[in-house]
This record gives structure tokens, sequence and C-alpha cells, in this order.
């Protein structure tokens, strides 16, 4: 896919880029070396907000059916985020993950009903499905047991979709400012990140 570093051969203005994007050579890397680099905050911002998506990830899910998308709990409200809040009913989370200056991961207090949530269900679906998880003692019933695997089985898909929905957008920042051989450096790092992601979510 990548032109090694030896051959340096410029591609044509109207040449598919050698980053394997898809795009003309001059819509793509042409003169992103000359590119003014951006800040991570500014990358780690960008990613955030690729990243969040919405969508009812129910099997009956499609349009005519489904209602508005709300924020779904991936933990059971009840009886576990309800007994773990602080005295402000705040609950502590590395998400999103963002650094300390002295490199440490940064802590998050969130309020427990924001806690755990993803926006991959309607109103009509989240709560019609987990009714038997929020509404009743967690007694580990089948059902319970099933809707528990089944909840984080959809988180799980949601992030993955939500990595692939980034990733077009940050390899389009990454590397700008860069030589051509760490430009090809992280495109390759990209590369193989989105071919894993892609095999684990099928």
């Amino acid at each position: 896919m990548f032109m090694t570093t030896k051959a340096r051969t410029e591609p044509g203005p109207n040449a598919p880029c050698w980053c394997g994007s898809g795009k003309k050579y001059k819509k793509c890397h042409r003169n992103r070396g000359s590119e003014k680099p951006l800040p991570h905050e500014a990358i780690a911002i960008a990613m955030r907000a690729a990243w969040r998506h919405k969508q009812c990830l129910h099997p009956l899910a499609a349009p005519g059916i489904c209602d508005r998308i709300v924020s779904a709990h991936s933990v059971q409200r009840s009886q576990t985020l309800e007994e773990i809040v602080d005295s402000g009913n705040h609950v502590c989370s590395f998400f999103p993950l963002e650094h300390e200056s002295d490199g440490s991961l940064r802590l998050h207090r969130i309020g427990w009903r924001e806690a755990s949530t993803f926006t991959g269900f309607c109103a009509k679906h989240d709560s019609s499905t987990f009714e038997p998880l929020e509404t009743a003692e967690f007694t580990a019933t089948e059902e319970q047991c099933f809707l528990v695997g089944y909840r984080a089985l959809c988180h799980e898909v949601y992030q993955k979709t939500g990595a692939l929905r980034a990733d077009s957008i940050i390899r389009q920042m990454v590397d700008r400012g860069l030589p051509l051989e760490m430009q090809m450096a992280a495109q390759e790092s990209f590369s193989v990140g989105w071919h894993h992601r892609r095999t684990c979510r099928l």
C-alpha cells in the first residue's frame, strides 16, 4: 500500500495518494509536510467528536420504529452505580482519556446518571429491553444474565464503530508538518490499527 522511503518519486497530482486513502495525491498528502502541525489537544478533541455517534443497536431498530436516541447505561443504575456514588452523587472515571502534566491519567468526577452511558439505543428499545435489569432486584436469572452480556456486547460494538469513524479523521490530522518518513510511519500505524479494529468488529 505504501511507497517505500527509498522510492521517493512523487506521484502525479491526479494519481492515487500513496497512503491508500483513495483520494488523489493533490487532495491528500501532496503538501502535507508543509502544513502547520496540530497540537495534541486539538487532535484529541477532533477524535472525541468523531467518535460520538447515535444509533439504536436493537435487532428490530428501523426508521419509523425507533424514537429519539438516548444516553443508555452500560452499567445497571440501580443497585450498582447508586451504590458507589460519593456524597455529591458523583462517580469517578478515566473517560474521556486525558493526561495530567506528569503523564498520569486524569480522573473525572461524573454525575451518576450520566456515568457509563453511550448513545446506542433509542428510548423505546432501551426501556423495554432492559427493564428486567433496572426495575427488579438482580438475582442472576437467565434473562438478567443474558441482558447484562447483551448490553456489554452492544457497548463494545458502539465503541468499535466509533473507533472506525474517528480513524479517518485522525489520519488527516496526525501527520501534518511531518517529514515524509514520519508521515509514512504514522499512516502505516493507523492502517494496521484500522484493519485490526475492523476484523474485531466483524
